[in-house]
């Protein structure tokens, strides 16, 4: 592939054409802070409970303390920064490419110590206690790894942690389905774990490595008991060449069809960390030890 897909001028792309396809839609699909990645469904008993279990699982996996600062890169419409403002007392900066995002995060989070910035990664050069990335690296391309990495490493404190969540895959290709790159995410590439780990180098100590792929098999049937009774919403939001597919994906759900069982088994979730200060048992704590182990 000779050209950067993902490169700055091309950053806010995937903005306009997913993200900024109206906040009805996505309220309509989502759980009610509007989280965007996979739910952790280890002991929910639906969308709401499975995306802050999520939430939850982040901020102790930081060791997430009273007024540390946090970057939230890809911060969405602003689920974490708000949970973790709200739950640990953080001050979080976060960062989107879609303007609809930014305005409803803005809502979401005032009057809390939150900052909502329309920013590509790559302009950002000041420090921060931690750094989080929630389902952003997707976005990336594997021709911006080291450069995304570099800079999660210039922006962090030397005894901070990073913790990064992607869907990932077991093979290095960088070829992207012809219809998600068309419909769903343009410029969109999944990393295959040697990819991450090879951008990590010289810069990250990696202690952590939690894969929750099969949690994506949960995830779709969260949608089941709201999504065909929002489909009026859905298909007022999207492209007239888009909705026979939604009509399809809809009567999918109502027969709670294993989508892409085998895509989905192969999916996980990536944390990193900067520094050896903090174990896995130690961050989680005796509840949730056993969750810091790959299975």
């Amino acid at each position: 592939m000779i050209f950067n897909l993902q490169a700055v001028s091309r950053a806010f792309q995937v903005g306009e054409a997913h993200y900024d396809l109206g906040n009805d839609f996505f309220r309509a699909m989502l759980d009610r802070r509007l989280v965007y990645t996979c739910g952790y469904w280890a002991r929910a008993r639906n969308l709401d409970e499975a995306q802050e279990h999520k939430l939850e699982l982040v901020c102790r996996k930081l060791d997430l303390q009273p007024g540390q600062r946090v970057l939230d890169i890809g911060c969405g419409w602003g689920s974490f920064a708000r949970y973790a403002a709200e739950q640990y007392g953080a001050t979080v900066v976060g960062l989107t490419i879609s303007k609809e995002q930014a305005e409803l995060a803005q809502s979401e989070c005032r009057n809390l110590p939150v900052e909502i910035r329309l920013q590509d990664y790559r302009e950002v050069n000041e420090r921060f206690d931690h750094i989080v990335s929630l389902g952003m690296f997707e976005h990336v391309g594997h021709k911006n790894h080291a450069e995304y990495m570099q800079v999660a490493r210039r922006c962090l404190s030397d005894d901070g942690l990073f913790l990064l969540h992607t869907i990932g895959k077991h093979r290095p290709t960088v070829k992207t389905d012809p219809w998600i790159a068309r419909y769903i995410f343009p410029n969109g590439e999944i990393p295959s774990l040697r990819r991450v780990t090879r951008a990590l180098e010289y810069r990250f100590v990696l202690e952590d490595l939690h894969n929750f792929g099969p949690d994506y098999r949960s995830h779709p049937h969260g949608l089941v008991p709201e999504f065909p009774c929002q489909l009026a919403t859905v298909q007022r939001a999207l492209r007239r060449t888009f909705l026979p597919h939604v009509e399809i994906l809809s009567q999918l759900l109502r027969r709670r069809v294993p989508l892409a069982r085998t895509a989905i088994m192969a999916t996980g979730a990536v944390e990193t960390r900067h520094t050896g200060r903090l174990s896995p048992a130690g961050v989680l704590g005796p509840v949730d030890r056993r969750i810091s182990h790959c299975p």
